[in-house]
């Protein structure tokens, strides 16, 4: 059996920009239903067989600030946690 699931969401980055600045105010990825999930090889898997057809994690995306503290800090938490 294979160590690991990969799951393969289809979607988009919708970001928004300040108009004057042009800076990036926020950003979010929004999913679609359609998903795959293939083996550390790459193989497709049949999740409703394995029971992994509910796995979910929340597509965070680290949101941009004026001065990049913040941004630096979570990369770096982000980093750690991994």
């Amino acid at each position: 059996m294979s160590k690991q699931i990969v799951k393969i969401s289809d979607g988009c980055v919708r970001q928004v920009f300040d108009a004057r600045t042009l800076e990036l105010v926020s950003q979010e990825f929004v999913a679609v239903d359609h998903v795959e999930f293939e083996d550390e090889d790459g193989n497709h898997l049949d999740c409703c067989s394995l029971g992994c057809e509910d796995v979910y994690h929340p597509f965070d995306m680290i949101q941009p600030d004026k001065d990049g503290v913040e941004l630096a800090k979570a990369f770096e938490n982000d980093l750690k946690n991994k």
